[in-house]
């Protein structure tokens, strides 16, 4: 890691994957040797030396050597290698890195506990996509500020189980306007807390084609007032998935 640490930034350029990976049981660059690396090296390595990258070397770069990636070393980043970050090096990382198109993959190998290290700035940097593979465990393990970052398009491409995992404190943090994303098909995965915590602006941004996705035990767990929000009302509401 020490004699890693002395490289210049520009010796970096010349590496490629099979410097670093040549296959899963032999590697030029020692797991332990990564351990050294600094942000301004892994800003120089080549985008595609990024795939000769295994799982046992992300579990060894220090966390603000993460700041050197780019959008095109994560594109190049094997998806499993992506899932061994923890939260404190995905915490580090350029919001600018998630716009990658890889990222909806990377995410769904991500642990429930990394994905806390998420910030809004990253989230709101992803595209469309990014949530679309996760499961509801990945999407409760985010931290509520984070949920800032969404955007109803995010909320749109999401599986129901994956918005089933959603807590009243993460959508309290997201702007109303992003209740507009939520479908037919996800509404019945929404849980308690959530529908028990749903500000009242929030009730009101809800598209009136997707009321009917209530079930009649989440209508009774809605106050007064947050039904008076709805646009189209739902009291008497007849459920279509009692």
């Amino acid at each position: 890691a020490d004699q890693v640490a002395c490289f210049s930034p520009d010796a970096c350029e010349g590496l490629m994957a099979e410097n670093i990976l040549v296959d899963e049981n032999t590697s030029f660059l020692a797991s332990n040797a990564v351990e050294g690396l600094r942000a301004e090296q892994i800003e120089r390595i080549p985008e595609t030396a990024m795939e000769g990258f295994s799982p046992d070397h992300i579990q060894q770069l220090q966390p603000q050597a993460c700041e050197g990636f780019s959008a095109f070393h994560l594109n190049n980043l094997p998806s499993e290698s992506f899932g061994e970050f923890d939260a404190t090096q995905i915490e580090c990382m350029d919001p600018a890195s998630f716009v990658c198109d890889g990222i909806g993959t990377h995410l769904s190998e991500l642990s429930p506990e990394a994905f806390d290290g998420l910030m809004p700035d990253q989230v709101n940097c992803m595209p469309v996509h990014a949530f679309a593979d996760c499961s509801g465990d990945q999407i409760g393990g985010l931290d509520p500020m984070a949920c800032n970052g969404m955007n109803h398009m995010h909320i749109e491409h999401m599986t129901p189980m994956g918005v089933g995992g959603f807590t009243g404190a993460q959508i309290a943090h997201m702007e109303p306007g992003v209740c507009t994303g939520f479908t037919l098909e996800q509404i019945p995965q929404l849980s308690m807390d959530v529908l028990q915590n749903l500000p009242l602006e929030h009730c009101e941004a809800f598209a009136p084609d997707v009321l009917p996705g209530f079930t009649e035990e989440q209508v009774k767990a809605f106050d007064i007032d947050q039904k008076a929000s709805f646009r189209v009302g739902l009291a008497g509401l007849e459920p279509s998935n009692p």
